[in-house]
């Protein structure tokens, strides 16, 4: 009898105790991680805007953030480059709700400048350490930011960003002008404008087109850009998209340098944090006489 109350008593313990919890999946484990090096992040960048402004004015959540990019691309001459870069941009709404500090292994503006290789990377970006500070500022319907960098070098160097961005919508189209005044100690002063227009198909499609032209007076250097694309949204996580562009510059004369066809597939592994894309793409340069040039061009992209 007392055998048979002991074994009840384990059956009853078994049934009520609390199964242990599973260990935790790989991608759970990646998205904790993430999440705790958010939060150092934005720590951090709290103490240092507390510390600029001696005291807490504001309780709004300090959006600094970290991106690192790693891009591989292969043409089928045999060139195959490899390239990490990183940016902190640190966000101080304690110090002033309108600026912003951004640290970063290439100069992110001029970057911003070449459309050709923001659609699909076929060379790496040039190594350019730096420190920015932006001074943001809206006027009406137009985004103003100047932007100072300093780039580290010996001697230290600085270069200059006055940029005027607005955008205008009739539905189904969108245009979004942009105009540049930099100066450069290397290119000196130049202009750059450009002017896109979306157009929304559906839902999920999107067709774009984009003119762009840049002109530095140091080594009177001239060059336009034309795009034509069109992207579509699988789901939201998947896209795809097609490209058509141009390059031509006045060196010696105004002729036409490069022409450049890409296709692209962009896929987000984890939420909103890590993205990867593969665009395999073709070029017509003008020094090889526009004989095609195969290649293909990966990205990694973690948002932190």
């Amino acid at each position: 009898m007392l055998l048979l109350a002991r074994t009840a008593c384990l059956i009853l313990a078994l049934c009520i105790w609390p199964a242990q919890a599973e260990p935790p999946t790989i991608e759970e484990r990646v998205l904790r991680a993430g999440d705790y090096l958010e939060k150092k992040i934005d720590k951090a960048a709290e103490k240092i805007d507390i510390t600029l402004a001696g005291k807490k004015y504001t309780k709004k959540t300090n959006p600094s953030s970290v991106d690192v990019r790693q891009s591989f691309s292969w043409q089928e001459n045999g060139r195959y480059t490899s390239q990490p870069d990183f940016s902190i941009n640190l966000r101080l709404p304690n110090v002033e709700k309108r600026w912003q500090l951004r640290f970063s292994t290439y100069d992110e503006e001029s970057e911003s400048r070449d459309r050709q290789q923001r659609r699909v990377r076929t060379r790496p970006r040039q190594r350019d350490y730096g420190a920015g500070l932006l001074f943001l500022e809206r006027l009406g319907s137009v985004k103003a930011a100047f932007i100072p960098r300093v780039q580290l070098k010996d001697p230290l160097q600085v270069n200059y960003v006055l940029r005027f961005e607005s955008s205008a919508e009739w539905k189904p189209v969108r245009f979004i002008p942009r105009i540049d005044l930099f100066a450069d100690p290397l290119k000196g002063t130049g202009e750059f404008v450009s002017f896109e227009v979306r157009i929304e198909l559906n839902e999920r499609t999107e067709l774009g087109l984009v003119n762009t032209e840049e002109y530095m007076a140091k080594d009177n250097y001239f060059t336009t850009q034309h795009e034509i694309s069109i992207d579509h949204q699988l789901n939201d996580y998947q896209a795809i998209g097609s490209a058509a562009g141009w390059l031509s510059h006045n060196k010696p004369v105004m002729h036409a340098d490069t022409f450049t066809y890409s296709w692209s597939f962009a896929q987000v592994i984890y939420r909103n944090r890590l993205s990867a894309s593969v665009s395999p793409f073709l070029q017509f340069p003008k020094s090889l006489h526009f004989k095609g040039v195969s290649g293909i061009s990966f990205g990694l992209h973690l948002a932190l």
